[in-house]
């Protein structure tokens, strides 16, 4: 038992598990958007969001209080180029992703859960 419960710790610790309410396929287009190849296609994988052309890696999350949402550091990479900034994440009452950048709001639509998207850049 002792043994089970450090294995799960040490898995959290490491983000191994790493779950996130954002995960997912989203557009920020329409649901005829999500199809493999699609340009406007963002792939949310627990501490990553996969992009087009480039992939971000989100870490020392805080929760907002009072928002549900979540602000992050963002180290990313893409088009021969990396850059860092703070991204926050929020789902939307209506199930929509919220993403806030330095400047920059975009409200994501969920893609279908049988939508034939791949995570872009694959």
């Amino acid at each position: 038992m002792r043994a089970a419960l450090i294995l799960t710790l040490a898995l959290m610790a490491s983000g191994a598990s790493a779950q996130s309410l954002y995960d997912g396929t989203w557009t920020y287009l329409d649901a005829s958007s999500c199809r493999p190849g699609s340009d406007a296609v963002i792939r949310v994988t627990g501490s990553e969001i996969r992009y087009y052309e480039s992939l971000c890696r989100l870490s020392n999350p805080v929760p907002v209080r009072d928002m549900g949402a979540t602000l992050y550091d963002a180290e990313c990479a893409g088009e021969g180029d990396t850059w860092q900034h703070r991204l926050m994440l929020m789902r939307t009452e209506e199930g929509q992703l919220l993403q806030l950048t330095p400047g920059r709001a975009q409200l994501l639509n969920a893609c279908p859960a049988d939508s034939p998207a791949e995570a872009p850049g694959k």
